[in-house]
């Protein structure tokens, strides 16, 4: 599996790097800022895409997520921060990314599960035959 990892933080690229490449045939490649991640997403050669919620000296992790998602990057994206609150999360995901992992003790464990469970529903859809999937939409009473 070939891992695109947006984060210009030296320190966390390392330990993420480190824990993904621990998953048999997995390989990360990194990128540390918006034109790099964009040029490499779109080389196509990536099953997904994390991303750094918090970019230093540019755009934030989700203007980066609305751009690949407005060139046409369909590739599964995982969004990680140390935030925790439920409107970061929302935000987020509203805004194109398929899952958010806040940045807690052990979620280096976390971020893999997710990845799995993406690449999985992923390639799931790749293999069945052209279905149409419905939006789903929740509306809350009371």
């Amino acid at each position: 599996m070939r891992i695109l990892l947006v984060v210009n933080h030296l320190d966390t690229a390392r330990y993420i790097s480190q824990q993904l490449e621990a998953v048999p045939q997995t390989s990360v490649g990194l990128a540390d800022g918006h034109a790099q991640a964009l040029r490499m997403a779109c080389a196509g050669t990536d099953e997904i895409i994390l991303i750094s919620l918090n970019q230093s000296g540019e755009k934030s992790g989700v203007a980066l997520v609305e751009e690949l998602r407005r060139i046409g990057i369909v590739v599964p994206i995982i969004v990680f921060g140390d935030e925790a609150q439920v409107g970061t999360k929302t935000h987020v995901l509203d805004r194109g990314a398929d899952a958010y992992v806040h940045m807690h003790y052990h979620y280096g464990l976390e971020l893999v599960s997710q990845i799995n469970a993406l690449v999985r529903r992923q390639r799931a859809y790749e293999n069945a035959a052209s279905t149409e999937v419905p939006k789903v939409s929740l509306r809350v009473v009371g």
